[in-house]
């Protein structure tokens, strides 16, 4: 039999919601999501799919009939856990869920990952049988499902790590939509390199407000940034990058490289943004409202399309 797997995109979220639910159905206790919650998702939901790591579908005779996903791990990129893993029933045994997990490994291995885990019911044999045959080991680690005391045992498989792959983050929003906070976060977090336009100016005294300035600064950083991420390094570009085209530029620049480029996206809404502008008073002279609303206006939000075209996208919360 023949089987072909692709990573999901926009147009496969009905499939993928289709095949989630199936999967829940036929094997209930496999998964610590139940049909009911998965029913009750709301659309944007289910988008999380494609942004939060990387979903893959099996398809077999014309039709979609398995799904994997891979999902990195919050605080150790170095680490990808395989969920969501399901085939149906009438392919087990044929190959198909090795062809769904090589292709998460290969993803973890493009993302920088050097070991893919897993979680697997102790009493799922057959499971445990099958990833025992492509690799996965037990790390010694039980965990207790909160929904239904089932035990879980945690597996672990190291996958090839090539020379360490650069990352860069942009990280894209509007003052006031935390920035700055999340890009600290991430330094700390990723051991990355924090470039910021803002700090270096102030730092020189430059007016931030001097847009050849800024235009001088942010080339010199992104000639820097290039630099770091051929040496494997995690560059956190902190620039707001209000245009599609300035994002597409950088992304490209990193990929070129051979790094990953991940998009995090910080929204909120104007009033919002505001309010938090004048609680904190670092700008002078102050934000007004209208060049606020002005900005927002302008502001190019990424779309799925262009979302697709990341390694990784983050869309924290306001």
């Amino acid at each position: 039999m023949n089987f072909t797997v692709r990573r999901a995109q926009l147009e496969d979220l009905a499939s993928l919601r289709d095949l989630r639910i199936q999967a829940l159905t036929e094997s209930p206790t496999a998964f610590s999501s139940t049909v009911d919650i998965e029913l009750a998702r709301a659309p944007e939901t289910w988008r999380r799919w494609l942004t939060n790591g990387a979903t893959f579908l099996l398809t077999a005779e014309g039709r979609d009939s398995g799904i994997a996903a891979g999902l990195p791990d919050k605080d150790d990129p170095s680490i990808v856990y395989l969920v969501s893993m399901w085939v149906h029933p009438s392919l087990r045994g044929s190959g198909a869920a090795e062809h769904l997990v090589a292709a998460v490994k290969e993803w973890a291995v493009r993302f920088g990952a050097s070991q893919v885990r897993l979680l697997c019911v102790r009493d799922n044999i057959r499971a445990g049988r099958f990833y025992e045959r492509v690799g996965f080991r037990s790390t010694g680690k039980n965990i207790v499902r909160e929904r239904d005391g089932a035990i879980e045992l945690e597996l672990a498989c190291q996958v090839e790590r090539r020379a360490r792959r650069g990352a860069l983050i942009i990280v894209c929003g509007l003052p006031g939509s935390g920035k700055t906070t999340h890009a600290r976060q991430l330094e700390s977090a990723r051991s990355a390199v924090r470039l910021c336009p803002d700090e270096w100016m102030q730092e020189l005294a430059i007016s931030v407000w001097d847009e050849t300035a800024r235009a001088r600064v942010e080339a010199l950083q992104w000639k820097l940034a290039q630099r770091l991420l051929t040496r494997g390094m995690t560059v956190v570009l902190e620039w707001g990058t209000w245009a599609r085209q300035e994002r597409e530029t950088l992304r490209a620049g990193a990929q070129a490289l051979g790094a990953s480029a991940e998009l995090h996206y910080l929204a909120a809404p104007v009033d919002m943004l505001f309010d938090r502008l004048q609680h904190r008073g670092a700008e002078r002279p102050a934000i007004q409202r209208k060049a606020l609303e002005e900005w927002a206006a302008a502001f190019e939000v990424p779309d799925e399309e262009e979302r697709a075209l990341f390694d990784q996208v983050v869309a924290p919360e306001a």
